[in-house]
């Protein structure tokens, strides 16, 4: 990008930029405020395409080839996509919800797979210790609220343990009302 003379419109030296100088075009008293981004070479990037089947792609644009991970969400990217945040490498989405928090960027080690985490709570304990169920249930049924919507791996999985650990744990609830209820009938 090229500064130019509000006056003439003629192109203002590197030189000149954040100093107070005259035009050299109209010899009109100039300060052009500049930042270091504007003096800085700017790199086209053409990321190279996918040729063998071996090499990753990236996770937004399957024909371009992967140069990095995502430092939060794990996702290959192209140069395309690579945020480069320092230490660290951030994919366009991650960025965005990073914006919902005020901004920042917390770093994820792992991807809690919140689907087995409900469905292992819902079954288990039913299997094992059937009065814990007073308990997992309701919990179950929360997670499945709270994390159903979240994504479930980096890596295309299928989302039928979420349906399964509802019915499980509501299944649970009306067993555990139906025995409430019935209790005194049952005791005489």
């Amino acid at each position: 990008m090229i500064i130019k003379c509000p006056i003439c419109r003629t192109p203002v030296p590197a030189e000149q930029y954040n100093t107070d100088s005259l035009c050299p075009g109209c010899s009109a008293p100039l300060h052009c405020t500049a930042y270091p981004a504007l003096l800085r070479e700017q790199k086209v990037i053409h990321p190279e395409q996918v040729e063998a089947a071996n090499q990753a792609s990236c996770f937004y644009h399957p024909e371009k080839q992967a140069v990095v991970d995502c430092s939060h969400c794990g996702r290959f990217l192209c140069a395309l996509c690579d945020l480069d945040m320092g230490a660290s490498h951030i994919c366009p989405v991650c960025l965005e919800r990073g914006k919902d928090k005020q901004g920042v960027i917390e770093q994820k080690q792992g991807c809690v797979r919140y689907d087995i985490l409900v469905l292992a709570l819902a079954f288990w304990p039913f299997l094992l210790i059937i009065p814990l169920t007073v308990l997992t249930a309701p919990l179950t049924l929360y997670l499945i609220v709270k994390y159903h919507k979240t994504p479930i791996s980096i890596t295309p999985v299928s989302r039928w343990r979420f349906p399964m650990a509802t019915l499980l744990a509501t299944a649970q609830i009306i067993g555990i009302g139906l025995v409430v209820y019935l209790w005194p009938f049952l005791l005489t």
